[in-house]
């Protein structure tokens, strides 16, 4: 195992062409290819008219080919059986695909009509092969018999026959029946089959954006991409210290939002960011609940002050994923972000102040349909490659004057001037821009500072009140000098009060008896304690006082001494606190307190944070008008250079600062139409990237300098559209390894790599320079607030080891229990290759409908005095289940009783989403084993994490037992914990 880049571009690129071609869209497949019967396919070859019309396809196709194919053979896919749904009385069979498409053989096709084995595989779609989360398709086998075929017969043939043959094998094998007498309940045979020409339509500008890879030297790759497909683990660095990040937190300059400070994982997090350099990749692990999307607009924006305070162009930052669920729920975080009124806001100052913007995010969709457009435009701001929609109307000429004129009212309302020249308020604001950052700086430095003093004053003195300590000295020299005095008098006192001649003759033992009772009374009397010793003999005890006088001495200069010291660190104590009151005298409503070392940096997320984001937004606002005055016409020759593209997506992102897009789209809005724009992008942001599979992301990041990973490898695993058989081969077709078994496909599995295995998160993770918890690399998002501590608790155990930190209490007085079941004992069944439980289905629906109005009304009538939107039925609930037969089940209960717009489905359906009260279907009995549910942490993981107030299992109760480790044993722990957690739905003991 190697590491060479351009290895793995082969491999990735390989990969996801082979995951396109296992993903056939019936449509599709019948648009571009032609009717051909089985026999024709089986003798391999096509009579003239099909082999022209084939041809005529694939050249007016483009990536109809791989790169190196020889000239005149063609990439076909052979699809011997099309399957129709069957009607029952006029209609069809609601829930299930139309048309089912269960082989494709990959060929190739030559001028003559001769039909020759390609270097893949056939296979059989994998939205045909159950994964471990049934998703929502008809099911004909299991990956892991596709799987077990193809490792035991990995063998390529170069004869027709024995190809056919060979498929004929792994067909049967997998379905367990053969591809004549194959049938389904559900479905009609049709009578002939299909060749199809490969276009790769999905994947065709990642395909593309590989090609253009693949022509460049490896040396010349971009770093963030050289990062990212590096088998090597990036070299860990130390996390920041506690000093490091209030320094860093000088560099945190904007917040959209004024509502809330960030988390302090969220700040960790953010310090760690500003501290990356080119070509650096940030591994956000990111719980659900835990703020991703905040963190996302808290760097966003921090990111646009910088350029603003720069003067420079506006940062080119784009938040990607792979599905549209988890692009539309970034889009919509930057369109729903609040601005509230506040006595640290100025009103004037919040808002937009162009008219027609409402989000800080553009959408780049793919390409839309006219109905498609409008329904986008009225929630987002959307373009396309043509720069129309919002690009288009925002830009219309004939409003400029409008749109300036606008702004300039705006601005003179928020200054109190009242000038009607644009550059006049744009130099203006960026002074203020400038001014309030300088504010923040000094007021983070002058907290520093006493921070650090105050510690430092703590260790040194034991307290910082030097006040109390300089008159705690004080009073002690004073007491020292008295003592002084008081010893001095005593001493003359003594040596005045003894006769002289006993001084000479204290050699004899009568006089020194004598001198002794004498030395003892007065001493006594005085309280005064001598050497019981050196009572007989004056000479001692004279040595004594000056020993003492010598002491008190040395004391008295220690303590004028150190007064001295506390005399100039309380000047400069007392320097400091001027200066940190005449800054915090400007910003009252700052609530600090010095005990704690992070409360100025909170209170500045909602004030001069945000303050320093509405001044940035402003400034764009002004440049782009200024921009829009001297815009080049598109007719201009250079409108379509590197340079035209570049300053139009600068000019995008003066008004909108976060573009979003998907992973399949990016590359083709980020190219001249020749060739792609490298390192483009100033910061790429790859939200959800545990579902994201490797080599859907890896040519982006060769449009961008640094990039962010948000994701949680705990949740949703990729679609992996390609079995382990397949990808081994491919790793070693390619070179990533040597041999081609499983040990070696073990070795890079690890690396989070691998197509058939593998997450854009796991990569991530390697390739962080920081590591938060020894466990798992990269930095962790902790505070959760979603759900209520009872259901966050189980996802705490289950997945997160205790990481988590629950900050959402109980709900006083909630109607049902926050972990609660119903035991439902139902009969499963196997429906579409796939399982269902009516009666499960049924109750849950009839308890909805039973229980709806009283839980509206319990959520509905404070919302309604509070003057908030009411709650509808379908934001209340929401229903899980593991199998997609389940889920139609469920959906014909709901729509018969009026209850349709409740979403229920298996556990992407709410991807990102979360409900007031999640039902949990299970639809297994106690007969069964193997649960879905128990196959990794995920589903449950998931499915609970979306209940914010409860989460309810309508089921067959018996299967979950509390003495098993796995997710649903520990699932049984917390829903039997208490009596009161069972509904009586069903009087029935479980």
């Amino acid at each position: 195992m190697g590491n060479n880049i351009k290895a793995m571009m082969r491999y990735w690129r390989s990969s996801l062409a082979d995951a396109a071609r296992m993903t056939i869209d019936p449509k599709k497949a019948g648009e571009d290819g032609i009717n051909v019967t089985i026999g024709a396919l089986k003798m391999g070859r096509l009579n003239p008219e099909q082999t022209k019309i084939l041809l005529e396809k694939a050249a007016n196709s483009s990536g109809k080919n791989s790169p190196g194919q020889k000239q005149g053979d063609i990439q076909v896919t052979l699809i011997p059986l099309v399957m129709n749904i069957k009607f029952e009385h006029g209609f069809e069979k609601g829930g299930l695909p139309k048309v089912l498409l269960p082989l494709c053989i990959p060929a190739k096709l030559n001028e003559e009509g001769r039909l020759t084995p390609s270097t893949g595989f056939p296979w059989i779609p994998r939205n045909h092969l159950p994964a471990v989360l049934d998703s929502d398709h008809y099911s004909v086998g299991s990956v892991e018999r596709l799987d077990e075929f193809l490792t035991k017969h990995k063998e390529h043939h170069e004869q027709w026959s024995a190809y056919w043959e060979y498929t004929l094998r792994l067909f049967k094998y997998v379905t367990n029946q053969g591809l004549h007498e194959f049938h389904l309940p559900e479905y009609g045979r049709a009578e002939q089959g299909i060749v199809t020409i490969e276009t790769s339509v999905v994947a065709r500008h990642i395909l593309m954006l590989y090609d253009e890879l693949m022509k460049k030297k490896e040396q010349d790759y971009p770093a963030l991409l050289q990062r990212y497909a590096s088998l090597e683990d990036a070299v860990l660095l130390s996390l920041l210290s506690k000093e490091e990040q209030i320094k860093q937190s000088a560099f945190h300059i904007g917040q959209m939002s004024n509502e809330f400070s960030i988390s302090p994982s969220q700040r960790e997090t953010m310090h760690h960011f500003l501290n990356m350099g080119h070509g650096d990749i940030l591994a956000v692990n990111g719980p659900p609940g835990t703020g991703k999307t905040t963190l996302l607009q808290s760097i966003v924006s921090t990111l646009w002050v910088t350029h603003a305070a720069e003067g420079g162009e506006p940062p080119i930052i784009l938040a990607a994923s792979t599905n549209n669920q988890a692009v539309t729920n970034v889009i919509d975080s930057f369109g729903q972000v609040t601005e509230k009124d506040a006595p640290y806001t100025d009103p004037s100052l919040i808002g937009r102040w162009i008219p027609g913007i409402k989000s800080y995010g553009l959408y780049l969709p793919r390409s839309l349909s006219p109905k498609e457009q409008t329904a986008y435009s009225k929630k987002y701001h959307i373009t396309d490659t043509y720069e129309g929609q919002f690009p288009q109307q925002i830009e219309e000429a004939a409003k400029l004057e409008e749109k300036e004129t606008f702004f300039l009212k705006k601005f003179n309302t928020y200054t109190k001037l009242n000038t009607q020249d644009l550059q006049v308020a744009l130099e203006e604001l960026h002074r203020r821009l400038l001014e309030t950052l300088s504010e923040i700086s000094k007021g983070i430095m002058l907290f520093e500072q006493m921070v650090q003093m105050k510690t430092r004053l703590e260790e040194k003195y034991g307290t910082f009140d030097l006040e109390q300590l300089t008159r705690e000295l004080q009073h002690t020299l004073k007491q020292k000098n008295t003592g002084k005095g008081e010893l001095l008098l005593i001493l003359k006192e003594w040596s005045g009060s003894m006769p002289f001649w006993m001084k000479w003759l204290s050699w004899t033992s009568s006089i020194q008896t004598k001198m002794y009772l004498h030395n003892a009374a007065f001493f006594h009397e005085r309280n005064i304690k001598i050497v019981e010793e050196h009572l007989g003999n004056h000479k001692r005890i004279e040595v004594e006082f000056q020993d003492r006088l010598r002491q008190i001495a040395v004391d008295i200069k220690g303590i004028e001494e150190q007064l001295q010291v506390v005399g100039e660190d309380r000047m400069l104590w007392n320097n400091l606190k001027v200066a940190w009151e005449q800054w915090h005298a400007v910003y009252p409503y700052l609530n600090i307190d010095l005990k704690n070392d992070t409360s100025l940096i909170e209170e500045l997320d909602k004030t001069l944070r945000f303050n320093a984001f509405k001044l940035a937004t402003h400034y764009w606002e002004a440049r782009w008008l200024m921009e829009m005055k001297t815009k080049q016409p598109r007719q201009n020759k250079d409108y379509y250079s590197e340079t035209a593209h570049l300053a139009k997506w600068r000019r995008y992102c003066k008004l909108t600062p976060c573009l979003v897009s998907t992973l399949h789209m990016t590359p083709n809005y980020f190219r001249t139409g020749k060739e792609p724009l490298f390192e483009a992008i100033d910061l790429l942001i790859i939200d959800e990237a545990g579902q994201v599979s490797p080599e859907v992301a890896a040519p982006t990041f060769s449009l961008a300098k640094k990039s962010v990973i948000v994701g949680d490898v705990l949740q949703i695993e990729p679609v992996w559209s390609i079995t382990s058989s397949i990808d081994t081969a491919n790793l070693c077709d390619c070179k990533v390894i040597d041999v081609m078994n499983g040990e070696a496909y073990e070795a890079v599995s690890d690396k989070g790599i691998c197509a058939s295995s593998g997450s854009v998160m796991r990569i991530a993770q390697r390739a962080s320079r920081y590591q938060r918890y020894e466990e798992i690399r990269g930095m962790f998002l902790s505070e959760h607030r979603r759900c209520v501590s009872e259901i966050i608790q189980y996802c705490n155990e289950l997945a997160y080891k205790g990481k988590l930190q629950p900050l959402r209490p109980s709900v006083k007085d909630f109607p049902l229990p926050h972990m609660g079941y119903a035991h439902i004992k139902g009969t499963p069944m196997l429906k579409t290759g796939s399982r269902c439980n009516p009666k499960e289905a049924q109750a849950i629906v009839e308890w909805i409908k039973a229980n709806q109005n009283r839980l509206l009304a319990y959520y509905n009538e404070p919302r309604i005095l509070k003057g908030e939107k009411p709650l509808t039925v379908r934001e209340l609930f929401g229903i899980v289940t593991p199998f997609t037969a389940q889920k139609n089940e469920l959906k014909r209960w709901l729509n018969s009783t009026g209850l349709g717009e409740i979403t229920a489905g298996t556990v992407h359906a709410l991807q990102g989403a979360e409900r007031q009260i999640v039902i949990f279907s299970p639809v297994y009995s106690y007969n069964d084993n193997n649960f879905f549910f128990d196959k990794g942490e995920s589903m449950l993981n998931v499915a609970v994490s979306r209940a914010k107030d409860s989460f309810l299992v309508f089921g067959n109760m018996e299967i979950f037992d509390q003495a098993s480790l796995k997710p649903s044993g520990i699932l049984a722990k917390f829903l039997f914990e208490k009596s009161e957690n069972q509904l009586n739905v069903v009087k029935k003991e479980r």
